[in-house]
């Protein structure tokens, strides 16, 4: 009897994988550009509506998005300071002058942002600490990019109002000093405001707490301050 002979079959390979979709450029720009709107909204709502803007940007936050919320106000004042630095060639003597004068103010400016940078962390860092020690929940990023989301709105809103009091002041030169100083008050207590909201919704904490954790630092330096000052005359 003969064998039967075992026809070996061939071995299947497994299909090669799918290849992966190219990236969509227009998608990626699509997106680029509805995350910038969505950041300039939030600038927007959190001079306007600051406690629902907090909540609602806090998932969002990251260190890019504090960053550059943070550097906002001096690199539009740098443009503007070099624009007005640029056109100032076309003026008479005196006002050519002025223009390199500010455009010189923009250089130093630039120079200044990594400075600027670095304070504003440090800074951030040690509100941090004080807010944890004081019970504070939330992450450091969270509380850099809540504290400084109004910045950008906020400092335009003063600069026009700056001009507008300016005008008022020529208009009623008697009145100057009191708008001016009327202007920084209303704005330093929106601008306190605006931070001590900002770390209540980053650390989940009290209001009594994020009074605290904000002007620990400022009441100590000023103490110190005193003192030293005391001190010298004795």
């Amino acid at each position: 009897m003969k064998k039967e002979e075992v026809v070996k079959k061939p071995r299947q390979l497994p299909p090669p994988p799918a290849p992966s979709p190219k990236p969509n450029n227009s998608n990626l720009v699509l997106n680029s550009m509805n995350e910038e709107h969505s950041l300039i909204r939030a600038w927007k709502n959190a001079v306007f509506n600051p406690v629902e803007t907090f909540k609602s940007e806090k998932e969002f936050a990251t260190l890019k998005r504090g960053i550059l919320t943070s550097l906002f106000p001096a690199i539009a004042l740098i443009l503007v300071l070099f624009l007005l630095g640029s056109f100032s060639v076309f003026l008479p003597a005196p006002f050519s002058i002025l223009g390199m004068l500010l455009g010189g103010a923009g250089l130093l400016l630039l120079l200044s942002i990594p400075t600027a940078l670095i304070q504003s962390l440090i800074s951030t860092g040690i509100v941090f600490v004080i807010a944890r020690l004081l019970g504070g929940k939330g992450r450091f990023v969270e509380q850099y990019y809540l504290f400084y989301l109004p910045m950008p709105s906020l400092s335009l809103i003063f600069a026009a109002s700056l001009i507008l009091v300016l005008i008022l002041a020529v208009l009623l030169p008697g009145l100057a000093l009191l708008l001016v100083a009327l202007l920084v008050v209303v704005f330093v207590v929106y601008f306190l405001y605006l931070n001590l909201a900002a770390l209540r919704v980053a650390h989940d904490f009290s209001w009594l707490k994020a009074v605290i954790a904000v002007l620990l630092l400022p009441s100590v330096l000023v103490i110190f301050a005193i003192a030293g000052i005391l001190l010298s005359f004795l």
